[in-house]
């Protein structure tokens, strides 16, 4: 509905009416001058873990690497540590427009770890509330097409699962996050981030989402993982 509504309205504000195939979030030939990266790590809460975000140019190209040490030791609760973000943000801090489309495609190289990505919430009634969605891209020895679906991504809230979606507004976030989201995973990661945009038209060859039941269930807390995690 949403889609046909923005369609109708580009008649009038002098715009194409034609929607782009895709339309480009981060990348970083302009990174510097138009978007901030911030890493977050366990350390906030006593932990050992390391993540660094560097921009190296190769080939031509300009690629985010975002890499690291996951530990698990340190002085804190077992659930917070382990744990290693990268967010990326406009400068201007505006909200990412992405209602016309409905797939978000990654342009990477990631290692083998299992990996959540963090939509940041831009709707003032739920701010603490983000959606993740997940990948794994085994054995993936070049950039590839990493493709998530806006409808498979999960509303959390501090690492709880919520059912009012009604209230949420996937389309439209402040931020993404890429997070290691395997609770038992201890050693280095690495992924190398070439671009990432929205589109209607997913690449034929791109690795789909891995289903959310081979997800640990104590990556969310005990009182959620029941149920909708294994039915999804």
């Amino acid at each position: 509905m949403m889609n046909r509504i923005q369609s109708f309205l580009r008649l009038f504000d002098g715009t194409p009416d034609r929607l782009a195939r895709r339309m480009r979030l981060f990348h970083f030939e302009d990174m510097k001058n138009q978007f901030k990266a911030t890493i977050t790590t366990d350390k906030s809460w006593g932990g050992k873990s390391e993540a660094s975000f560097n921009l190296e140019e190769r080939d031509g190209r300009t690629l985010g690497i975002f890499q690291g040490i996951i530990s698990k030791e340190g002085n804190a609760e077992a659930h917070k540590l382990g744990f290693a973000a990268l967010t990326l943000e406009q400068k201007s801090g505006e909200f990412m427009n992405c209602d016309e489309y409905t797939t978000l495609v990654l342009r990477a190289k990631p290692d083998n770890c299992k990996y959540a990505v963090t939509l940041r919430n831009a709707n003032f009634l739920a701010p603490e509330i983000v959606y993740q969605g997940f990948f794994k891209a085994s054995n993936c020895k070049e950039i590839s097409s990493l493709i998530l679906n806006f409808d498979c991504f999960l509303p959390t809230r501090a690492a709880h699962l919520v059912e009012h979606e009604h209230i949420l507004d996937v389309p439209r976030f402040s931020g993404i996050s890429l997070t290691i989201c395997d609770r038992k995973y201890e050693g280095p990661f690495h992924i190398e981030i070439e671009s990432i945009f929205v589109t209607n038209e997913p690449p034929d060859q791109a690795s789909k989402p891995f289903p959310i039941s081979e997800f640990e269930p104590d990556y969310f807390h005990k009182d959620d993982a029941e149920g909708r995690i294994k039915q999804s």
